[in-house]
């Protein structure tokens, strides 16, 4: 008998997904490195669509960013730091040293990340209930706009071209006419 997955290894098999899709990681990355945002978090809210839940609002948005944040900067970014640091300044070591140590780090920097997203999985409890296809894209989109509104001001139209290439890859049946419809409340 095959034992269930948690929560939380559903989330990280959803990221893993969603990360390696065309183009998600590059958006997700300007979001992070442009507007502070949190990868982890930005998954999140579209994982918790996926799985039913109904957009996460500014309250449970910050509590689940305060139950991360001391791990995330204790761990996360203190080895995204590091790995970036090695990466683009120290040449000196030599290219395969470089690239030997910058994947051990990113080995554990990763190994972080997914103890944020057991985290968040424990903080905002899923519930798993059937919603059409376009209830989990508003719920996704609405759960985004939330989580910006708490951290930066509202983004420039450009920043929602990052978040449309996550929605698409992240919801089932979402294309960019979809989201468009969705996106036009909040642009």
């Amino acid at each position: 008998m095959t034992t269930p997955k948690s929560t939380a290894e559903c989330f990280w098999s959803f990221s893993l997904d969603v990360y390696g899709k065309h183009g998600v990681s590059a958006a997700c990355l300007t979001l992070q490195d442009e507007l502070g945002l949190d990868v982890n978090i930005l998954l999140f809210c579209c994982f918790a669509a996926t799985k039913g839940l109904p957009s996460l609002d500014r309250a449970t948005l910050s509590m689940a960013d305060a139950a991360i944040a001391p791990w995330r900067a204790a761990t996360v970014e203190s080895l995204r730091a590091v790995r970036r640091a090695i990466k683009d300044e120290f040449f000196s070591i030599g290219r395969v040293r470089q690239e030997s140590i910058c994947k051990q780090v990113q080995a554990t920097e990763l190994e972080c990340e997914r103890i944020v997203q057991s985290l968040l999985s424990v903080t905002v409890p899923i519930l798993n209930r059937e919603i059409t296809g376009q209830g989990h894209l508003t719920a996704a989109a609405v759960s985004l706009d939330n989580y910006l509104s708490n951290v930066c001001a509202k983004p420039t139209e450009g920043y929602w071209h990052y978040l449309t290439i996550l929605l698409i890859a992240a919801i089932p049946g979402a294309d960019e006419e979809a989201v468009a419809a969705v996106l036009k409340d909040f642009i």
